[in-house]
C-alpha cells in the first residue's frame, strides 16, 4: 500500500495565456490520460492562472517521468500549434470573404 502525494504547480512558459477555451479543455484530457496511463490519482486538479494538480502516485513511479516523457507536452504543443493555424486560417477567410 502507498500514499504517496504531490502539490504540482506549473505555469506556461513566459505565463502566455494560452489554455482557453478549447486549449484548455483537451489540455485537461491529455493530462488525465497521463495520469490513468501510469497509474496517478488526480485528487484535486485545475487550469488557471497558476495551474496546480494535487496528486497520489505510486512509488515506482517519479512525478517527473510521469509528466515530463515528453508525451504530454509534446502532444499539448501540437494541438495548440494545430489550433492556433486553425484558428488564424479561418480569420484569413473571412477577411478575403469581406474584402473580396
Amino acid at each position: 500500500m502507498h500514499d504517496l502525494r504531490v502539490h504540482l504547480i506549473w505555469i506556461t512558459k513566459y505565463r502566455y495565456k494560452v489554455l482557453t477555451k478549447e486549449v484548455d479543455v483537451r489540455t485537461r484530457e491529455i493530462i488525465r490520460q497521463a495520469c490513468d496511463q501510469n497509474g496517478i490519482q488526480i485528487i484535486k486538479g485545475r487550469v488557471s492562472k497558476d495551474h496546480d494538480l494535487y496528486i497520489s502516485y505510486p512509488p515506482k513511479l517519479s512525478v517527473y517521468a510521469a509528466f515530463s516523457s515528453g508525451h504530454v507536452t509534446n502532444e499539448m504543443i501540437q494541438e495548440y500549434l494545430a489550433h492556433k493555424t486553425s484558428t488564424k486560417s479561418s480569420m484569413n477567410n473571412c477577411e478575403t470573404h469581406l474584402t473580396g
